[in-house]
């Protein structure tokens, strides 16, 4: 539903089925809007090209170091070194509606609190 780099990411499992992206990927082509052309004004502007660089792919997947719940309700994962990636939680069980929200930091707190501020530009 909503994802940053700095300020984490919102997905809710229940929009994500209705869209498609759930388990069961059961989007129905009548929701979907038929595409329409623009006019000529309302295009962007600029040359379409092709990327330049390398296709961005997964070469590790590795798992935290430490898995620490420093107070009720807050887990914090700690993968041991700085890292570019995207987090994959597997097995979560709660409840529908329950928020699991995931923030990201490169560093650690002296409390063991992950230091958020330090990650928004």
């Amino acid at each position: 539903t909503a994802d940053s780099v700095y300020n984490g990411e919102e997905y809710d499992a229940r929009v994500a089925e209705r869209l498609g992206d759930g388990p069961h990927n059961a989007i129905s082509p009548e929701l979907w809007s038929k595409a329409a052309p623009l006019d000529e004004g309302d295009a962007p502007a600029g040359v379409m090209t092709a990327w330049a660089a390398p296709a961005v792919t997964v070469t590790d997947s590795i798992a935290p170091v430490a898995l620490t719940n420093p107070r009720k309700g807050l887990y914090v994962a700690d993968f041991g070194r700085r890292l570019t990636g995207v987090v994959r939680l597997n097995r979560i069980i709660c409840k529908e509606g329950t928020r699991v929200i995931l923030r990201h930091a490169e560093i650690m707190q002296h409390a063991g609190l992950p230091d958020v501020k330090t990650a928004d530009p």
